[in-house]
């Protein structure tokens, strides 16, 4: 996750015009009418995409929620909302209940080949696998 406060050169604790002042003196610096260096014109767009974030204060709110949650746990890219990472997180878990299925139904064969057999159902014992042809009279 990229840290907007730190592209703006701001505390996490700035203020609407603080963050503000912040924004237009790097979008003046990086404007791509007035800076035709080819990375400006990615600054600028990062720049704004950061400072339209942290001064909507839901959209504001909703950043620092989930800046602070990557901070306190180990970052993966299965933790992000793009919507490879949630196609990943989906085949993980879809591959982790084939593979619990395969263990119940691999443990229910092998219980049932190792019942054991007294007989067959035609001798009046219905735990032989079994079949016995009938023939005919």
């Amino acid at each position: 996750m990229i840290d907007y406060y730190k592209i703006l050169g701001v505390k996490t604790t700035a203020s609407q015009a603080e963050i503000k002042s912040a924004y237009r003196k790097l979008a003046r610096k990086n404007h791509p009418d007035l800076n035709k260096n080819s990375q400006a014109a990615r600054d600028f767009d990062l720049v704004s995409k950061a400072y339209h974030t942290l001064i909507d204060p839901q959209e504001r709110a909703y950043y620092d929620e989930q800046l602070k949650a990557q901070k306190n746990r180990s970052y993966s890219i299965l933790d992000s909302n793009n919507p490879h990472a949630k196609r990943a997180r989906n085949l993980a878990v879809q591959a982790k209940w084939d593979r619990l299925v395969d263990e119940v139904l691999e443990t229910r064969s092998v219980a049932g080949a190792l019942r054991p057999s007294h007989g067959c159902e035609q001798h009046g014992h219905p735990n032989q696998l079994v079949n016995h042809a009938i023939s005919a009279p």
